[in-house]
């Protein structure tokens, strides 16, 4: 369910950087998901380090999405347990790689 939400934004807010024509609609119901989203995944990371007990796949997975979600306007910032796995991702460094190029990309928006 997140990446349907995740292409809504990319649609809405990457494919139109301008705001010209941007659906705001669609953009608040986004901006809306994301937060059980991630007050679920808080909830989850209070007592753990990794989504699946280690680091797994699913950790992978997650990061991506909010990599990008943060680009195009989800804020992680009232989300301690979230900043910290994020942080433990970064630390990896195929994680690390990856991030520099999703910055590469959306600096050219």
């Amino acid at each position: 369910f997140m990446a349907v939400h995740l292409t809504a934004l990319i649609r809405e807010v990457f494919m139109k950087p301008d705001g010209a024509d941007r659906d705001e609609a669609a953009v608040a119901e986004t901006h809306q998901a994301f937060g059980g989203y991630l007050g679920a995944m808080e909830r989850r990371l209070s007592d753990h380090d990794y989504l699946c007990d280690d680091y797994s796949v699913a950790d992978i997975a997650t990061w991506i999405c909010f990599a990008f979600a943060q680009t195009l306007g989800i804020s992680l910032e009232d989300y301690p347990g979230i900043q910290d796995w994020y942080a433990r991702l970064q630390e990896r460094p195929a994680i690390a790689a990856e991030y520099q190029q999703i910055m590469a990309a959306a600096a050219l928006v």
